[in-house]
């Protein structure tokens, strides 16, 4: 039942709703190839296994009845979220987004400490020495990055920065299947953590 579930692969989810002593070959396909989907819509194992229980009653019953089932499936279901390409692309989609949002957040706390006055200078000057440091530092990564590649690009990715978008190019880069480039220190995956 597990080999196609394993192999990470997207399928239609059909719900199955018949006994678990009374599924066909063809039924354990389909529950089978539900479990991804599931998995797709949750982001989470446990989640998506829940999902999984409650759509396929066979699930529901083997879980039931054999105690070992249901964690030895959040483990593989996690296996399957961390391996599988939409599995990866979720998480640096959220993570980029948390990291603009991270960002813009900063940004309006340091405005409102900006409008404060002298009472909080001192917030004002910690948040901007903050900021201020980590564009620095990601300037200097950007920098040692590029650096083979001439100033035009490093130019081009300081600009990324600057703008607060790295972490979304990044994302895109990775998500997109993009390789170590040719003179570069780190490859995407390494850059964007």
């Amino acid at each position: 039942m597990l080999a196609v579930a394993l192999e990470g692969s997207v399928h239609r989810n059909r719900p199955v709703g018949t006994k678990l002593v009374c599924v066909v070959e063809q039924e354990a396909v389909q529950i089978r190839k539900n479990l991804v989907p599931s998995l797709m819509t949750e982001q989470l194992a446990e989640a998506g296994l829940d999902q999984w229980r409650v759509q396929n009653r066979a699930v529901k019953e083997l879980m039931e009845k054999q105690l070992w089932f249901e964690p030895m499936m959040v483990v593989l279901s996690r296996a399957i979220i961390k391996t599988a390409a939409w599995g990866l692309m979720g998480r640096v989609i959220v993570g980029a987004a948390l990291s603009v949002t991270d960002l813009l957040t900063d940004l309006f706390v340091l405005w409102q400490y900006w409008e404060g006055g002298e009472k909080t200078l001192k917030y004002r000057n910690a948040s901007l020495a903050s900021l201020t440091t980590s564009i620095v530092l990601q300037l200097i990564l950007v920098a040692l990055q590029n650096r083979k590649k001439g100033a035009r690009r490093i130019l081009k990715e300081m600009t990324v920065v600057v703008t607060g978008l790295k972490a979304p190019v990044d994302a895109y880069r990775v998500a997109s299947g993009a390789e170590k480039e040719k003179d570069s220190q780190f490859d995407p995956m390494s850059e964007i953590a």
